[in-house]
């Protein structure tokens, strides 16, 4: 992963974990970026019985909102997410990297 979006990733999780607030007594939220693909939230919310709403703040901009009675499962949660979009990132930078070789080889035989 470049040194870019390692730094921005870890910018977005600082700001995710102060994001992180009781709602009402007993009820925690956890805000998504936008950056995290749908797919991972809702597996997280699946694997850890957490309830899945939107909430638009000052920007309009919905985000996903993670909403859970514990603190614990909440930042359970916010971890899987994040190893999980690692993971993608990585995954999507292996397959560029295959692709511009695939590219350069059919240039050289040409």
């Amino acid at each position: 992963m470049g040194e870019e979006s390692r730094q921005h990733q870890e910018r977005e999780e600082e700001r995710v974990q102060q994001e992180e607030i009781p709602q009402e007594e007993g009820v925690f939220e956890l805000v998504i970026p936008r950056g995290i693909a749908t797919g991972i939230v809702f597996e997280a919310a699946e694997k850890f019985g957490l309830d899945i709403d939107q909430e638009i703040r000052d920007e309009d901009v919905p985000k996903i909102v993670l909403r859970g009675d514990s603190r614990e499962v909440i930042e359970m949660a916010r971890k899987f997410i994040y190893e999980k979009h690692k993971q993608w990132i990585e995954s999507l930078e292996e397959q560029r990297r295959m692709r511009r070789e695939r590219i350069l080889r059919k240039l050289r035989k040409k």
